[in-house]
Order: C-alpha cells, then sequence, then structure tokens
C-alpha cells in the first residue's frame, strides 16, 4: 500500500537580481557603479576646492587689511608734508592773519590741516560734512580724522562744533531779544537743530545757559 506525499516544494536559492549576499541591499549594475563612484571622487574634489578657496578667501581679506592699515599710514604721514598749496606759504592768504585778529592761529601746522581749518572757518555756517572737509584738504577722510587728533586732540567734526558754538556764542551776545531773536533761531542758523542739546554743548563751553547770554545785555564798550 502506498500513500500519496504531497509534492515537495522546491524552494529556489537564486538570489534576485541585483540583490547582496552579503547586506541584503540590492547592488548596482556595473555601469550605476561607476557612475557612483565618479560621483563620490567629484563630490570629494569640490569640498577640497571649497576648503582651499575659503582658506584663500582669509588669506585675501587679511591682506586686503593689511594693505588698507598701511594706506592709511602712508596717508597720515602725507598730512604733515609741505605742498605748493600751503596757505601760509606766501601763495594765498593765511588764516594766521585776519582782519578781525579773531581767527584761531594755525601757524605750524601741516599744510593739509591748515586747509581743513580755513574751510571749516569758512563755511561753517553752511551744511558741510566730513566728507566736504577732507576733499577742501586734499587727504581721506581717514588720514584727517587721523591729522586732527594727532595735531588737536579732535575729531574734525568736534572741531566743527565748537566753531559753530564760538559763532552761536557771538551772536547770542550781540542779539537783542526785544528785537525778536531767540536761541532756538540762532542754534539753527548754525547748524544745531535740536535746542536741547545746543544747550548742553554751550552749558559746558560757557558756563552758563544761551537764554541767560541772550537776554544779558553785552557790557558797553567791549567786544563779545
Amino acid at each position: 500500500m502506498t500513500t500519496d506525499r504531497p509534492p515537495t516544494r522546491r524552494t529556489s536559492t537564486a538570489e534576485p537580481p541585483f540583490a547582496s549576499a552579503s547586506s541584503g541591499v540590492a547592488a548596482l549594475p556595473d555601469g550605476a557603479l561607476r557612475e557612483a563612484d565618479e560621483l563620490v571622487h567629484t563630490a570629494a574634489l569640490v569640498r577640497a576646492s571649497t576648503r582651499r578657496l575659503l582658506a584663500d578667501t582669509e588669506r585675501l581679506r587679511a591682506e586686503l587689511s593689511r594693505l588698507q592699515a598701511h594706506m592709511c599710514q602712508l596717508q597720515s604721514r602725507l598730512v604733515d608734508l609741505p605742498d605748493d598749496r600751503d596757505p601760509g606759504n606766501g601763495t594765498g592768504p593765511s588764516p594766521d592773519t585776519t582782519t578781525s585778529g579773531t581767527s584761531p592761529t594755525y601757524q605750524g601746522l601741516p599744510a593739509t590741516l591748515r586747509r581743513a581749518l580755513a574751510f571749516v572757518d569758512a563755511h561753517a555756517h553752511q551744511d558741510i560734512t566730513l566728507a566736504d572737509i577732507a576733499t577742501a584738504a586734499g587727504v581721506t577722510p581717514r588720514a584727517l580724522q587721523y591729522s586732527f587728533r594727532h595735531h588737536t586732540g579732535l575729531s574734525p567734526l568736534t572741531h566743527l562744533r565748537q566753531i559753530r558754538l564760538q559763532r552761536a556764542h557771538h551772536d547770542l551776545t550781540a542779539a537783542d531779544p526785544v528785537d525778536g531773536a531767540t536761541v532756538a533761531a540762532i542754534a539753527a542758523r548754525w547748524h544745531f537743530r535740536q535746542p536741547g542739546r545746543f544747550a548742553v554743548h554751550y552749558r559746558a563751553a560757557y558756563g552758563r545757559s544761551p537764554r541767560s547770554t541772550l537776554h544779558t545785555p553785552a557790557p558797553t564798550g567791549t567786544e563779545a
């Protein structure tokens, strides 16, 4: 008597296409593998090039900073050199000798600084900037700032403010409030657009408020 056995199911041992026996991850054909290797190699080259470019950029930035500092030093030295445009060497009117005798003395200062100071004296009533003063002096704003601080201890704009304060003080002393003169109007004339700040600067310079000066008659026979 024979027993019918169910047919035996054969299990195929053949691996599916592109199967990896070790990792179970689908393998790539040779062409795709070559392309993947090339992509990996290209990515490595890009990373290396990027690192070199970043390093070169840092070196260039450092070199540029060094050159700018060197240029500034050269410009600051130039402001101390005499030149033919010096207004005090006989080629033009000198700010050291004025008809009023009230202009500050600039004798012994570098030519470029003398030009800057003379420009401020002549144009303090106008809306001038640091760039305007530097252009008149024939140097860069940075070199002008260095020269001012080296020879006067002030910045160009601080000196401009002091000149304007002097002119405003003169006008306050000479003005009569009966004629309608006001502190705000005189301050605005000399480009102090905020009366409160003008009062602070004025008190620091003259020890009193601008209103007090305006309402105090100037002594007879004396020059303000």
